[in-house]
Protein backbone atom coordinates (compact mmCIF):
# COMPACT_ATOMS: atom_id res chain seq x y z
CA UNK A 1 0.00 0.00 0.00
CA UNK A 2 2.95 2.58 0.79
CA UNK A 3 4.48 1.67 -2.82
CA UNK A 4 1.17 2.88 -4.30
CA UNK A 5 1.48 6.01 -2.39
CA UNK A 6 4.69 6.05 -3.10
CA UNK A 7 3.95 5.66 -6.84
CA UNK A 8 0.75 8.71 -6.71
CA UNK A 9 2.62 11.09 -5.32
CA UNK A 10 4.26 12.49 -8.32
CA UNK A 11 1.04 12.56 -10.11
CA UNK A 12 -1.21 14.35 -7.48
CA UNK A 13 1.91 16.90 -7.26
CA UNK A 14 1.45 17.39 -11.02
CA UNK A 15 -2.14 17.76 -11.16
CA UNK A 16 -1.61 20.27 -8.29
CA UNK A 17 0.91 22.52 -10.25
CA UNK A 18 -1.93 22.51 -13.22
CA UNK A 19 -5.23 23.21 -12.11
CA UNK A 20 -6.81 23.62 -15.67
CA UNK A 21 -4.86 20.61 -17.03
CA UNK A 22 -6.73 18.95 -13.44
CA UNK A 23 -10.19 20.25 -14.59
CA UNK A 24 -10.19 18.78 -17.59
CA UNK A 25 -8.89 15.23 -17.05
CA UNK A 26 -11.95 15.39 -14.11
CA UNK A 27 -14.64 16.42 -16.67
CA UNK A 28 -13.10 14.25 -19.14
CA UNK A 29 -13.54 11.21 -16.96
CA UNK A 30 -16.91 12.07 -15.31
CA UNK A 31 -18.57 12.91 -19.47
CA UNK A 32 -17.01 9.21 -20.33
CA UNK A 33 -18.26 7.13 -17.35
CA UNK A 34 -21.44 9.31 -17.45
CA UNK A 35 -21.71 8.32 -21.24
CA UNK A 36 -21.17 4.92 -20.72
CA UNK A 37 -23.37 4.52 -18.15
CA UNK A 38 -26.28 6.01 -19.94
CA UNK A 39 -25.52 3.56 -22.77
CA UNK A 40 -25.05 0.67 -20.52
CA UNK A 41 -29.06 1.39 -19.71
CA UNK A 42 -30.08 2.08 -23.13
CA UNK A 43 -29.04 -1.28 -23.89
CA UNK A 44 -29.76 -3.46 -20.97
CA UNK A 45 -33.40 -1.85 -20.74
CA UNK A 46 -34.62 -2.10 -24.96
CA UNK A 47 -32.22 -5.33 -25.94
CA UNK A 48 -31.18 -7.36 -22.28
CA UNK A 49 -34.70 -7.49 -20.22
CA UNK A 50 -38.11 -9.04 -21.12
CA UNK A 51 -40.40 -7.26 -22.89
CA UNK A 52 -42.59 -5.34 -20.21
CA UNK A 53 -45.80 -7.12 -21.02
CA UNK A 54 -47.23 -9.42 -18.60
CA UNK A 55 -47.00 -12.97 -20.31
CA UNK A 56 -45.07 -11.65 -23.39
CA UNK A 57 -44.98 -15.45 -24.79
CA UNK A 58 -48.68 -14.99 -25.39
CA UNK A 59 -48.45 -11.83 -27.09
CA UNK A 60 -49.15 -11.89 -30.74
CA UNK A 61 -49.26 -9.52 -33.33
CA UNK A 62 -51.18 -9.90 -36.83
CA UNK A 63 -50.47 -8.28 -40.28
CA UNK A 64 -52.44 -8.11 -43.85
CA UNK A 65 -49.82 -9.24 -46.83
CA UNK A 66 -49.95 -7.68 -49.93
CA UNK A 67 -47.78 -8.77 -52.76
CA UNK A 68 -44.77 -6.97 -52.90
CA UNK A 69 -45.31 -5.34 -49.25
CA UNK A 70 -43.98 -7.54 -47.04
CA UNK A 71 -46.05 -6.15 -44.03
CA UNK A 72 -49.14 -3.95 -43.94
CA UNK A 73 -51.68 -2.41 -41.52
CA UNK A 74 -54.70 -4.20 -41.27
CA UNK A 75 -58.23 -2.27 -41.99
CA UNK A 76 -60.70 -1.64 -39.41
CA UNK A 77 -63.04 -4.05 -41.61
CA UNK A 78 -60.36 -6.59 -41.08
CA UNK A 79 -60.07 -6.09 -37.54
CA UNK A 80 -63.80 -6.69 -36.79
CA UNK A 81 -63.42 -9.92 -38.95
CA UNK A 82 -60.44 -11.07 -36.75
CA UNK A 83 -62.34 -9.84 -33.49
CA UNK A 84 -65.27 -12.26 -34.43
CA UNK A 85 -64.30 -14.67 -35.62
CA UNK A 86 -60.65 -16.09 -34.18
CA UNK A 87 -61.73 -17.97 -30.99
CA UNK A 88 -58.07 -19.23 -29.96
CA UNK A 89 -57.19 -15.79 -28.73
CA UNK A 90 -58.50 -14.62 -25.11
CA UNK A 91 -59.00 -10.75 -26.60
CA UNK A 92 -57.97 -9.00 -29.87
CA UNK A 93 -56.65 -5.41 -29.87
CA UNK A 94 -55.47 -3.01 -32.77
CA UNK A 95 -53.32 0.30 -32.70
CA UNK A 96 -52.77 2.52 -35.32
CA UNK A 97 -51.10 6.09 -35.97
CA UNK A 98 -51.63 8.79 -38.22
CA UNK A 99 -50.90 12.62 -38.93
CA UNK A 100 -53.33 15.19 -37.54
CA UNK A 101 -52.65 19.14 -38.17
CA UNK A 102 -52.76 20.77 -34.61
CA UNK A 103 -52.92 25.19 -35.64
CA UNK A 104 -53.35 28.33 -33.41
CA UNK A 105 -52.94 31.71 -34.50
CA UNK A 106 -49.26 31.64 -34.35
CA UNK A 107 -48.24 28.07 -35.70
CA UNK A 108 -49.39 25.06 -37.49
CA UNK A 109 -47.52 21.28 -37.12
CA UNK A 110 -47.99 18.34 -37.55
CA UNK A 111 -48.79 15.83 -34.59
CA UNK A 112 -48.37 11.87 -34.89
CA UNK A 113 -51.72 10.48 -32.68
CA UNK A 114 -51.87 6.56 -32.15
CA UNK A 115 -55.37 5.13 -31.24
CA UNK A 116 -55.82 2.30 -29.95
CA UNK A 117 -59.23 0.16 -29.12
CA UNK A 118 -60.51 -0.87 -25.57
CA UNK A 119 -59.41 -4.21 -25.64
CA UNK A 120 -56.04 -3.26 -25.99
CA UNK A 121 -55.08 -2.13 -22.53
CA UNK A 122 -55.95 -4.51 -20.85
CA UNK A 123 -53.37 -7.04 -22.30
CA UNK A 124 -50.56 -4.63 -21.84
CA UNK A 125 -49.45 -3.28 -18.04
CA UNK A 126 -49.08 0.67 -17.90
CA UNK A 127 -45.43 0.23 -17.87
CA UNK A 128 -45.38 -1.34 -21.48
CA UNK A 129 -47.78 1.29 -22.69
CA UNK A 130 -46.05 3.96 -20.93
CA UNK A 131 -42.87 2.67 -23.07
CA UNK A 132 -45.20 2.36 -26.44
CA UNK A 133 -46.33 5.76 -25.66
CA UNK A 134 -42.32 7.31 -25.43
CA UNK A 135 -41.22 5.33 -28.37
CA UNK A 136 -44.65 6.75 -30.62
CA UNK A 137 -43.76 10.76 -29.00
CA UNK A 138 -39.49 10.29 -29.65
CA UNK A 139 -40.11 9.00 -33.25
CA UNK A 140 -43.34 11.68 -33.49
CA UNK A 141 -40.60 14.79 -32.78
CA UNK A 142 -37.71 13.07 -33.96
CA UNK A 143 -39.01 12.65 -37.75
CA UNK A 144 -40.51 16.00 -38.28
CA UNK A 145 -37.67 17.87 -36.90
CA UNK A 146 -35.14 15.67 -39.45
CA UNK A 147 -37.74 16.10 -42.27
CA UNK A 148 -37.75 19.77 -41.73
CA UNK A 149 -34.07 20.56 -41.42
CA UNK A 150 -33.92 19.46 -45.14
CA UNK A 151 -37.08 21.29 -46.59
CA UNK A 152 -37.59 25.23 -46.91
CA UNK A 153 -40.99 25.88 -44.77
CA UNK A 154 -42.28 28.40 -47.22
CA UNK A 155 -42.61 25.47 -49.92
CA UNK A 156 -44.04 22.96 -46.84
CA UNK A 157 -46.75 25.57 -46.01
CA UNK A 158 -47.43 26.43 -49.43
CA UNK A 159 -48.18 22.60 -50.45
CA UNK A 160 -50.65 21.91 -47.59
Amino acid sequence: MSNMLQDLEPSFRTLRRSPVFSAAVVLTFGIGIGANTTIFNVVNGVLLRDLPFHEPDRLVMIYTHFRGNSMSASSEANFLDYRSQIHTLEAVGAYGYERWHLENEQEARRILVTRTTAELIPLLTFVSVAVILFVVAALASYLPARSASRVDPMTVLRSE
